[in-house]
C-alpha cells in the first residue's frame, strides 16, 4: 500500500486541487503495481462472495480483494458469479447453507495453482484477471463501491 504524507499550507482553493492530485497519484501507483503482476500462481481464498488473492510472494505481503459484483467465464461460457453465492439468511439451518456454499466454492477450485497471466484495470476501474486456461474473472461496478482493493496483511 502506498502512503503519502504531506504538509501543505495553501489557501482553500489550492488545497482542494492538491488533495485530488495526491489521490490520483496513489491510485495510479496501485494500479501499476497490480498490472505489473504477470505469470504468477493463483493463490486465493474466498470470504463469502469475495475473492482474496494472496500476493505475499509477489507484492510485499498484500491481499488483492475482489468484491462483488464479479463473474467467471471460460471460453465464453459462464462458470460462476458472486450472485450465485448462497445467502446465509435464506437458509433454515447451517447444514444446508454449508453444503450449498461448499458446492459453490468447488466451482472455483480449478483456478487454484493455475498461472494468472495478467491483471487488467479498466477505464471504469473494474478489474479483469486472466488465467492460463482462458478463464476470465471480471468485475463490473453497479454502484459507488469499489470492486477491488489491496490490503496490507501486516498493517490492516
Amino acid at each position: 500500500m502506498v502512503e503519502i504524507e504531506l504538509s501543505v499550507k495553501f489557501s482553500p482553493p489550492f488545497a482542494n486541487t492538491f488533495s485530488v492530485s495526491c489521490n490520483f497519484i496513489q491510485t495510479t501507483v496501485v494500479k501499476e503495481k497490480i498490472e505489473n503482476l504477470k505469470n504468477i500462481e493463483s493463490d486465493f481464498f474466498l470470504a463469502a462472495n469475495s475473492f482474496c488473492f494472496d500476493l505475499k510472494k509477489d507484492i510485499e505481503n498484500e491481499i488483492l480483494w475482489i468484491n462483488p459484483v464479479w463473474r467467471l467465464i471460460k471460453n465464453q461460457n459462464f462458470i460462476n458469479s458472486s450472485f450465485e453465492c448462497p445467502i446465509y439468511q435464506d437458509y433454515e439451518n447451517d447444514e444446508e447453507y454449508n453444503s450449498d456454499f461448499e458446492n459453490w466454492c468447488k466451482k472455483l477450485d480449478y483456478l487454484k495453482g493455475q498461472k494468472i497471466l495478467e491483471f487488467q484495470i479498466t477505464e471504469t476501474n473494474d478489474i479483469k484477471v486472466r488465467f492460463e486456461d482462458s478463464s476470465l474473472l471480471e468485475t463490473f461496478r453497479f454502484d459507488e463501491d469499489e470492486t477491488w482493493y489491496l490490503q496490507d496483511k501486516e498493517n490492516d
